[in-house]
């Protein structure tokens, strides 16, 4: 089984889903083996698409993928303070939106960590 966090909210993808497309938002990627083990694999992606077809198959595009246990909690910390200052400090649309995007993928990756 495979979790995504659609912009709809998690999904759980199985065998013989659906097919879809999803929009995925800042998150946890999360993938379960099937084995003896019963191993979960966490990946932090910033955004992306989850795409179910009718093969089967579920593919995961994203622009990035960072295993959970390579994330910093007091790095990400200190990028939501930086978003927060350079949200504060500038009136350009453009330079606003990409603060606005830092926070909220700094937000998610702190709510990935804290959350374990």
């Amino acid at each position: 089984m495979v979790t995504v966090p659609a912009t709809t909210g998690v999904m759980g993808i199985l065998a013989d889903h659906a097919p879809t497309i999803a929009q995925l938002k800042p998150g946890i990627v999360q993938i379960h083996t099937n084995d003896l083990n019963d191993i979960t694999h966490k990946y932090f992606v910033s955004g992306g698409f989850a795409i179910v077809t009718n093969e089967s198959s579920a593919s995961i595009t994203a622009v990035e993928a960072v295993k959970v246990d390579d994330l910093d909690l007091a790095g990400a910390k200190k990028g939501i303070e930086d978003a927060i200052a350079a949200l504060n400090r500038t009136t350009d649309e453009k330079q606003r939106a990409e603060a606005q995007i830092q926070q909220e993928v700094y937000e998610a990756i702190v709510n990935a960590l804290e959350g374990r």
